[in-house]
């Protein structure tokens, strides 16, 4: 078995009708089930993200964020930093920065259509895919190419998040 989706047609449902804490995921109007995560993982995004979070030129960051790019998907990355509102609704476009954790059982192709789902929401110049130690794969990348970075995204360009001492713009 591939694990290729052989999703034709757009799904039945819409992200209004998901509320905060429901198990899924929307891609192009099809459920996806999200399960809790073991150990590694949230391990993996707590340290990651406290790194991304404290850069100072990060102005807004969240862990599980459920962004809308429209209304047949709602993606949330393991960590998003930019756009992120301090409301309870799902918050439309994508973030300009989103990391995933790929770690061993993941779904591949549904972690592929995470990443082209979120870079074509038009606002995610970058998109970090993480592997936890022992795990293979990671990198910047974009439909599964590694990239130091999206074109216009190179770290300290605007909208990345930048070091100490680096120029940029803040997310």
């Amino acid at each position: 078995m591939s694990g290729k989706r052989l999703y034709r047609t757009s799904g039945p449902f819409r992200a209004d009708q998901l509320h905060s804490g429901d198990p899924y995921e929307l891609s192009d109007g099809h459920p996806i089930e999200c399960l809790p995560s073991g150990g590694r993982h949230s391990k993996a995004y707590l340290s990651g993200g406290l790194a991304l979070e404290t850069d100072p030129a990060v102005e807004s960051a969240g862990f599980d964020t459920g962004f809308t790019p429209n209304e047949k998907n709602l993606r949330a990355p393991d960590i998003a930093i930019g756009n992120v509102p301090d409301h309870p609704d799902w918050v439309p476009g994508t973030p300009p920065l989103a990391v995933e954790y790929a770690d061993s059982g993941q779904d591949q192709q549904d972690l592929q259509d995470k990443i082209l789902t979120l870079l074509g929401g038009g606002d995610t110049l970058c998109l970090g895919r993480a592997p936890h130690r022992g795990t293979p794969g990671g990198g910047l990348r974009a439909e599964g190419t590694p990239l130091p970075c999206l074109p216009g995204a190179a770290p300290g360009s605007p909208g990345s998040s930048r070091q100490p001492g680096a120029s940029g713009s803040p997310v």
